[in-house]
């Protein structure tokens, strides 16, 4: 009978450890390394997309990344779309491979260009080695057909994709 009771208490504190170890022990650390060795990427990052599209400057964004060591989110916004990730990697090892890759599926907003449809696609990111900045470059499916460079910096507070200050906080939870 106490080996019943036990099984349960036992599985309950791994689960408590875990969920504290995955929502928060995990990113604890020193400056930009954490306790796991993996970047935290949690939070913030607004920047420019520079799109091959043959129409468009220079585009303002705003990336979310709801992170926690077992899972990463990722949602970028502009003014005319928004892009949530179908699948993500995150490589912490030294070389050419470094750095945050993930598809995405991308919907237009009702204001967007009429030639503007649901899409998808993949980028790649490299993290500074400050672990203020993301750049990289992205692409889309046949369907549009273009690619270009993302460039982001990490913000200090939440923002919306008009730059105003947002008090939604980042969780890896959607």
């Amino acid at each position: 009978s106490q080996g019943r009771l036990a099984c349960p208490a036992v599985l309950g504190f791994y689960g408590l450890c875990w969920h504290l170890y995955d929502e928060y022990l995990w990113r604890t650390g020193w400056a930009t390394r954490t306790l796991s060795g993996v970047p935290n990427l949690n939070g913030y990052w607004t920047g420019t997309i520079y799109s091959s599209h043959p129409d468009q400057g220079p585009i303002e964004a705003v990336l979310v990344i709801r992170q926690t060591s077992s899972r990463i989110l990722i949602t970028l916004e502009t003014g005319t779309s928004r892009s949530y990730s179908t699948m993500a990697s995150l490589c912490s090892a030294p070389g050419t491979n470094n750095g945050l890759r993930y598809a995405f599926s991308n919907a237009p907003r009702s204001l967007a260009a009429k030639t503007m449809g649901p899409h998808a696609g993949l980028a790649q990111l490299i993290l500074s080695s400050d672990g203020s900045q993301l750049s990289g470059d992205y692409e889309t499916n046949r369907f549009r057909a273009t690619n270009g460079r993302l460039e982001f910096r990490r913000s200090p507070v939440p923002v919306s994709v008009s730059g105003s200050e947002t008090r939604e906080k980042p969780s890896a939870h959607t």
